[in-house]
Parts: structure tokens; sequence; C-alpha cells
């Protein structure tokens, strides 16, 4: 299965900060002040916002433009050759594009209350069943994690709908 071998690359980048789908955290409970809990947020944007991606005026056009353009050039620095590295830009925008579509606009993201949805590691299991969340959070040094707090459920699901849709090539060029 592709996202086995996706899973451990995540683990292993998440441990340096680098934040593929998701962002992980340690954050106190918003309910129980005394209580540090578990925080699944939303990520994975190259492009500062989601709204980057979903707008269609001609000047997020441009900007989506050049950052393909951006995204192949660093692929050919890497070695790419040219062609593999215009397909690969253009997975890159389409799955950045695809997770700003189930992405909280910044507006949504200022409400406490909608940016709070404690669940436990079930919850979480059942709303993106794709990702082994126990070896995950293994892996992430958060073992044994009874609750998290996912800021938006919705994302998650997409997330999941996404990681089964894309083939292991997109993914890796992600």
């Amino acid at each position: 299965h592709a996202l086995a071998a996706l899973d451990p690359d995540r683990a292993e980048l998440h441990r340096q900060n680098v934040w593929p789908l998701w962002r992980l955290s340690a954050e106190q409970d918003f309910k129980k002040a005394t209580h540090v809990i578990t925080n699944l947020d939303q990520g994975g944007l190259g492009l500062p916002d989601r709204d980057y991606y979903l707008d269609t005026d001609e000047r997020s056009q441009e900007i989506r433009k050049q950052y393909v353009a951006h995204v192949e050039r660093m692929f050919g620095l890497a070695g790419t050759p040219a062609a593999q590295a215009k397909v690969a830009a253009k997975d890159v925008l389409r799955i950045e594009h695809a997770l700003a579509k189930v992405s909280k606009d910044k507006v949504a993201r200022r409400d406490p209350v909608g940016m709070y949805n404690k669940i436990d590691l079930g919850g979480i299991k059942a709303k993106a069943p794709v990702v082994d969340w126990d070896a995950y959070l293994k892996a992430v040094g958060h073992p044994g994690t009874p609750d998290v707090n996912v800021t938006s459920v919705a994302f998650f699901e997409g997330v999941n709908a996404l990681l089964s849709a894309e083939k292991p090539a997109a993914w890796q060029n992600y």
C-alpha cells in the first residue's frame, strides 16, 4: 500500500518541523487549562494561505503560475529531468489546491469555538482511517495519546479522501 510508505516519511518530516499535510503540536486544552493536548491542525500548503489557491482574480492566477514555475525550477535544481520536473510541479499544485479546498479560511480560523474539536484517538481514526494513527503518533513521540484537538474535522476527512485518490508518484512529488 503506497500510504504505508508515506507515513514514516511524514513522521520523519514532522520530527524536523516540516509539515506535509498537517501540523502537530502540544497545546493547552482550551477547556481544561491545566492539561496539555495533542493538536492536529491543517497544513501542507506552500503558498501562505488557502485563498492563494482558490481566488480566481488575475493576480492570484499569476501567483499560482509563478509558484508552479518556482517548484519546477526547484525540482530541476535537485536534478530532476525537465519533463519530469514539469509533471512533478503540477502534481504539487494539484495536491495543494485540493488541500486548500478542504482548509478553513482565515475568518473560520479566528473562531476559538470552531477550532476546538476534542476527540479521542478512535474519533480521528474514524475520520481519517487511511492514516495509521498509532504508528504515526508513536513515530512523532506522542504514543498513547488518548485525546486530540482537531482544528478542522472536515480537513482531515478531506485529507483521508485525497490520500486514497492520488497516485503514489504524485505523493512522492509532493
